[in-house]
């Protein structure tokens, strides 16, 4: 084989590329002389394949397989996505597709890939519209997160100012501490511990969690808050101890548990190490800032890239192309029509287009007709529904008499247009009255 062969024959269909690829390279080797003398050096491949099967569909994966496959290798791979043709999107085939190729009706596989497509887009609206509810929700509140942020800015830049004022650094950056306890200033590290302390012992037996202030230092004030924690499998009262101004968010501190019963300088100092870090959570809000504003720009620019409207138009498209399609199949699939059946259409549609003219020329809005019997009424309606004017008409018995219809307008009531005696009409090639006049 590999010296004498000058043609291959493949009558079934590798799955992967590689495969083909394979079984081609078993005939185009080196030192195949039969094909070199006699074929032009080239070793021809024929490929089978059955109508109405689901041959086409194997090798158009096993193609797109290959152009996948090379697109990766050449780096020119463009889209996220890859169609995988009758696959759905759990990976298994759409059955709808199969009976499709395998029917060889053109139609049929065209109404399958239309409705995958209609199944993709209606899934993808779902997963659009919390995209934009999440953009639009991150945005308002980024929006809510920096005005509260920008508000705080503004506080701790006052209570900076406050506490420059208050606490002035010396050239060594110390400041002196002090502390207001019921109206008389106090000093001395060891007293301002011992009183701080005397202070929070006293507001852990209260049953409250609002703050209590127990010191001020100038238009700061040194606050506890009590909150509810397990020591030793028991619930007792624990407290966190900040400084803050009346009326101001921004609080500071050192959470809970903060004081030393060994360090009076540590306690005596806690609201000048307090407040010294006030630089430090003015630098953090900017950047809180900073981060909310550049992701509130990728939401917008994301919430401009939804066009919730453009996808709701093209999934009303391919509905409407379904629908056109469904009407196509559905007259495709009625018996054709007899020559008689034809006939006697035409003739029908010749009495309406009479009708027609007549409801033109007069200016009517609506009609009465005089038939032989109720037979022939109701026969009369029965074609005017498959007349070439049952959109522009509607034609109903007349509730006085059974042998008289009333033919109208669409959109016009009972009354308006309706006159006296109407004429008569002796129309010879009617299908209806031929043995007399019909009155109208």
């Amino acid at each position: 084989m590999q010296e004498r062969c000058v043609a291959m024959h493949h009558l079934d269909i590798a799955w992967r590329p590689s495969d083909d690829e394979q079984r081609v390279g078993r005939g185009e080797r080196q030192g195949n002389w039969a094909a070199k003398k006699h074929r032009g050096n080239k070793v021809k491949n024929y490929y089978y394949a059955t109508k109405k099967t689901l041959d086409s569909y194997k090798y158009f994966i096993v193609d797109l397989k290959r152009k996948f496959i090379d697109q990766l290798k050449d780096g020119t791979v463009k889209v996220r996505t890859l169609d995988e043709g009758d696959m759905g999107d759990d990976g298994v085939p759409s059955m709808a597709a199969f009976i499709a190729r395998l029917s060889g009706n053109e139609d049929l596989l065209k109404k399958a890939k239309i409705d995958k497509k209609l199944m993709n887009l209606v899934r993808l609206q779902g997963s659009l519209e919390q995209d934009h509810a999440r953009c639009k929700s991150t945005i308002k509140r980024n929006g809510e997160r920096i005005e509260k942020l920008e508000a705080n800015l503004v506080q701790i830049r006052e209570q900076r100012a406050s506490f420059d004022k208050l606490m002035p650094a010396n050239e060594k950056g110390e400041r002196q501490s002090f502390i207001e306890i019921e109206g008389k200033k106090y000093t001395d590290p060891e007293i301002i511990s011992t009183l701080v302390q005397k202070k929070v012992n006293q507001t852990l037996n209260l049953d409250t969690f609002d703050p209590i202030n127990i010191a001020t230092i100038g238009d700061f004030q040194l606050n506890v808050e009590l909150f509810k924690s397990y020591d030793e499998d028991q619930l007792v009262n624990q407290y966190s101890l900040f400084v803050t101004r009346e009326s101001d968010n921004v609080k500071v501190g050192f959470g809970s548990k903060v004081l030393k019963e060994d360090s009076a300088k540590f306690n005596s100092n806690y609201v000048i190490n307090s407040l010294n870090r006030l630089p430090k959570i003015e630098q953090a809000h900017l950047k809180d800032i900073e981060k909310a504003n550049d992701e509130t720009r990728v939401m917008e620019q994301r919430l401009q890239s939804i066009n919730l409207d453009e996808h709701k138009q093209q999934i009303e498209f391919y509905k409407e192309e379904s629908k056109k399609l469904d009407e196509l199949m559905e007259k495709k699939n009625q018996p054709a029509e007899t020559p008689e059946e034809v006939e006697r259409k035409t003739k029908v549609n010749k009495v309406w287009k009479q009708l027609d003219q007549e409801f033109v020329d007069n200016n009517l809005h609506s009609k009465s007709i005089n038939l032989k019997s109720p037979e022939e009424a109701l026969k009369f309606i029965a074609d005017f529904e498959e007349s070439e004017y049952k959109d522009k008409y509607r034609v109903e018995l007349d509730p006085y008499s059974s042998h008289k219809v009333i033919i109208r307008e669409n959109g016009q009531n009972q009354e308006k247009g309706m006159g006296d005696e109407p004429p008569i009409i002796n129309d010879p090639s009617s299908t209806y009255g031929r043995s007399s006049n019909m009155r109208m």
